[in-house]
């Protein structure tokens, strides 16, 4: 079942068979919150014109919770998306901080000792 979905949802063939996984997931859980409703199962397989969603997501339903968790999905491409959530956090933190350094940089240009009035400085 995990082979068609891979197939499904257009992964290249030259990806890893678990960066595939990786990748179908993102697709199918459209919610990004790292939990599949069956819902959300049923939508993005019939999408992917991939047929038997009820029996698949019993299939990776392991704790009968109702949803499918990506370590109950595939627990090798778990560790991928997370830690490539982890980067993206930190790309962003650190666009954060930047931002702030430069607005705090603005923000400590003293125009008036420039000689020049808002009007004529240049951003």
């Amino acid at each position: 079942m995990k082979d068609r979905l891979v197939g499904a949802f257009g992964a290249p063939a030259h990806f890893h068979r678990i960066k595939s996984l990786a990748l179908a997931w993102r697709v199918i859980d459209a919610s990004g919150d790292n939990k599949v409703s069956k819902a959300e199962w049923g939508m993005a397989l019939r999408k992917a014109g991939v047929n038997g969603a009820n029996q698949a997501f019993r299939e990776f339903d392991l704790g009968r919770r109702g949803i499918i968790t990506l370590d109950d999905f595939d627990p090798e491409a778990a560790v991928i998306v997370r830690k490539e959530q982890e980067l993206e956090e930190e790309r962003r933190q650190s666009a954060i901080k930047a931002t702030e350094k430069m607005l705090q940089f603005r923000a400590s240009l003293d125009v008036s000792k420039m000689g020049k009035d808002r009007s004529q400085v240049t951003t």
